[in-house]
């Protein structure tokens, strides 16, 4: 009996679909190290193969199916969209089938919504995203956020059963609906165990509470290991004061202040080992006695400071807090821009903040309206005489009529550089009021430092004509907070 020979083309076919019959061993590293590149897994949308390549990788054939399931790596980042659109029901289901994959590993894991609601969505029970989102995977859970309807937040933070989170490194708490916490929702208090928690962020809308670390409603945190705590909803300065107390070993820290319904300072805190720190104040009056009175940061590195709506004035007793209460590492310094003309200004004691800062200060943002910092001041930043590490500076917005004199204080500065041998400051952010002299000014400007490559200056229009977000500036200059 003659032997069939084999076709020409099974030979090659078979080569082509070698890929598809690689051992599982083989497969997992080769998924891991293509496709695990900070890629969270989105549920639903990433349920979708044309959305996400993991979920394409699982109708490849089955041997891929089985290693991609096999390779817990791909799916312990995940976030759960509560409220898809187009709306999906169970969802909470699907996410727990989801998170089953990643077999043990270090979850990190977000929950949230679009966007705040005043109302709980009907369709989406609290007791089943405890009952199958946290408790089964309490154990393996390492960073924990949360935009979630309050009944949520209020169920985690009541469980009745003792759950131990063994790994839970970075927690973020924000409702997405109406709701407040108070302690008696927390009586008996939280059984909730977290040993390793390091980054805490707290978005839950609390009453007003006295300077009592007690009546806290978030006392299942140990804040004296906490090294990054941000405050997301306005809070009392007693309860801020209260949680900044128990916190010695604080590094990062953001939050945002009530307005101060008296101006009486509860005690004085130092944070020593604080070096991040951002303020948000819902009124301007009175935000440098209250730094004054009750911070000391002898380790701050970064200090940006904003007000809600419009802006915060540079006051002598801000300058007497950069120069006396912070310590001799300060690098960065923001203070929002303030809109309008009825902001206190005093520059009196800049001079001895910026002598005392002169070695570490590499950004300083000056508010926006117009002032009167001195043209020597001015000439000495940009020349970097009087810091000599600075790199970015923005400047007070530019008045018409002394704009030759401010603009010949810059141009002298990067003359002094060159005769120094020095390079100049790396940016400058000049404001004006009007978009016709901004390009005036920057065309001036420009041809009179031309010849000086290292200065690089962006002249934007100011808040009287074009609005400028303040957010969008903050971001500018430092970035996420997290």
């Amino acid at each position: 009996m003659q032997a069939k020979t084999a076709s020409p083309y099974s030979s090659s076919e078979a080569e082509r679909n070698l890929h598809l019959s690689l051992p599982i061993e083989i497969l997992r590293p080769i998924f891991f190290f293509t496709l695990h590149r900070d890629w969270k897994f989105f549920v639903p949308w990433s349920l979708n193969p044309r959305q996400d390549p993991r979920s394409s990788i699982l109708h490849v054939c089955s041997s891929w199916r089985n290693a991609a399931l096999a390779t817990p790596e791909l799916w312990n980042e995940i976030v759960i969209q509560l409220d898809p659109q187009p709306p999906q029901p169970g969802i909470i289901p699907i996410a727990n089938q989801i998170l089953l994959r990643s077999g043990g590993t270090p979850l990190d894991l977000t929950v949230r919504m679009c966007q705040f609601q005043n109302r709980a969505p009907v369709d989406l029970s609290a007791d089943e995203f405890i009952d199958k989102i946290v408790i089964p995977f309490a154990q393996t859970i390492r960073k924990l956020r949360l935009f979630v309807p309050y009944p949520f937040v209020k169920a985690l933070m009541t469980m009745p059963c003792y759950v131990v989170f063994p790994l839970l490194e970075v927690l973020s708490l924000r409702q997405a609906t109406v709701g407040t916490m108070h302690p008696s929702d927390l009586s008996p208090p939280p059984t909730l165990l977290l040993p390793k928690l390091r980054v805490f962020e707290l978005g839950l809308t609390l009453p007003k509470l006295p300077p009592s670390p007690i009546e806290i409603p978030v006392n299942f945190v140990l804040w004296s290991d906490v090294t990054t705590f941000i405050n997301c909803i306005p809070i009392s300065m007693e309860t801020c004061m209260a949680i900044l107390s128990l916190c010695p070993a604080l590094k990062s820290c953001a939050f945002i202040l009530k307005p101060f319904t008296q101006w009486v300072w509860p005690f004085r805190v130092r944070l020593s080992e604080l070096e991040r720190l951002h303020i948000r104040f819902c009124e301007p009056d009175g935000y440098s006695l209250f730094l004054n009175h009750c911070l000391e940061l002898p380790s701050i590195r970064d200090l940006a400071l904003k007000e809600t709506n419009e802006g915060l004035g540079w006051t002598r007793s801000l300058s007497r807090f950069l120069a006396n209460s912070c310590g001799s590492q300060l690098e960065e310094v923001f203070v929002a821009s303030p809109l309008y003309d009825k902001l206190y200004f005093s520059y009196v004691g800049i001079e001895e903040f910026l002598q005392k800062h002169s070695s570490s200060l590499k950004r300083l943002y000056i508010p926006l309206y117009p002032s009167h910092l001195n043209d020597n001041i001015v000439r000495q930043l940009v020349s970097r005489a009087l810091c000599p590490r600075l790199e970015e500076l923005s400047l007070e917005a530019i008045l018409w009529r002394t704009r030759r004199t401010r603009m010949q204080a810059i141009v002298n500065g990067v003359s002094d550089a060159e005769k120094e041998h020095r390079a100049p400051i790396k940016t400058l952010y000049l404001f004006f009021y009007s978009i016709r002299r901004m390009k005036s000014a920057e065309r001036e400007l420009r041809r009179m430092t031309g010849e000086w490559k290292d200065l690089e200056c962006f002249c934007r229009p100011g808040y009287e004509w074009i609005p400028v977000d303040p957010l969008e500036l903050e971001l500018e200059w430092f970035g996420f907070y997290t």
